[in-house]
């Protein structure tokens, strides 16, 4: 039912984690999913998982509990209500993956990787290291464009210079 619910929902990116969804699910964790359109994903959603335990309603993303797992519907990529990446940006310019899913291009992925966790809890998560890695080697230029819309021009450029040169902690 959820790989039904992934082929007809449209203008949407899996955000982390695509090439073990369903294992990520089985170990408790959840999907994210940008949604260009979140009341029709919310719809298509019910229609092919039915209706959940419970739905959590926060400002950037809806939250949908099922026995199973959870999957959040998010809307922005924000933090305290500020917009950091915009999705029309990352939908436009999204890409499929090797099992034919919709992800964000690699330097979205991995700013959103990079910057989402200490945003949010002040940590960084080593399992998104090789995203950023990559990132930098496959989709530089781009991803330099990304840590500037995001930080603005002084800050942006001195992220990439810190990812260029490895003097992140938990990068290299």
């Amino acid at each position: 039912a959820l790989t039904r619910y992934l082929r007809e929902l449209p203008n949407y990116v899996v955000l982390r984690n695509e090439e073990d969804l369903f294992g990520n699910l089985e170990r408790g964790g959840d999907i994210d999913l940008l949604v260009g359109d979140a009341e029709l994903a919310e719809r298509l959603l019910i229609h092919h998982l039915g209706p959940p335990i419970r739905i959590n309603r926060y400002s950037f993303a809806r939250g949908y509990f099922f026995d199973w797992g959870h999957i959040d519907l998010v809307q922005t990529i924000e933090w305290q209500g500020a917009c950091y990446l915009r999705t029309e940006a990352i939908l436009e310019s999204r890409r499929l993956s090797a099992r034919g899913r919709p992800v964000p291009r690699i330097a979205h992925e991995a700013a959103i990787c990079w910057l989402t966790s200490p945003l949010w809890g002040g940590f960084f998560k080593k399992r998104y290291a090789p995203v950023i890695r990559q990132a930098v080697e496959a989709d530089g230029a781009a991803l330099e464009q990304t840590l500037i819309e995001i930080a603005g021009d002084t800050w942006g450029r001195r992220l990439w210079r810190a990812l260029v040169g490895r003097r992140l902690a938990g990068i290299d």
